[in-house]
């Protein structure tokens, strides 16, 4: 079944304008509303979307379907990176003898991102174990198999 070019088209201008939202949402997070997790959210409905719209064309979700695959457990990589930017950014108050999580801030600003610190690098773990876990989540649900699976099995 051919892909429908009016859905190509639509989704992936969607995709675009959710991933700058949701970088948007993530630098604008310890200030105001948004920020790691709410980020991720958004960042990962656009991959979810990108499944969608590909199973919508294909009847199924097949090795077309978006994936970043350096590894064998890209996102699984993604979550333990997520994490360990979330544990270390808290560690660093106990380096200085305060508390757990206790903020850490650069001194100067940063054109386009504003403060910087410890805050900042908690916000990105967040980000980055939110969307993998969406993503890991959907994958399991529309029973995407492992890449190199589908291929011994369709005999590609």
């Amino acid at each position: 079944m051919r892909e429908n070019i009016f859905t190509s088209f639509t989704t992936r201008l969607m995709v675009s304008f959710l991933f700058m939202l949701s970088l948007y949402l993530l630098l604008r997070g310890h200030n105001y509303p948004g920020g790691g997790f709410i980020g991720g959210l958004v960042g990962a409905s656009g991959v979810v979307s990108l499944y969608i719209s590909r199973a919508a064309s294909n009847g199924a979700v097949t090795r077309n379907s978006p994936r970043i695959r350096p590894g064998s457990n890209f996102w699984g990589y993604l979550m333990f990176i997520g994490i360990t930017m979330v544990l270390l950014s808290g560690m660093w108050g106990l380096l200085f003898g305060n508390a757990y999580l206790d903020a850490w801030w650069y001194t100067s600003i940063i054109p386009g991102i504003g403060k910087i610190g410890t805050p900042f690098f908690f916000d990105v773990g967040v980000y980055l174990t939110v969307v993998a876990v969406i993503i890991s989540i959907t994958r399991v649900l529309a029973n995407v198999k492992n890449p190199d699976d589908i291929y011994e099995e369709t005999g590609e």
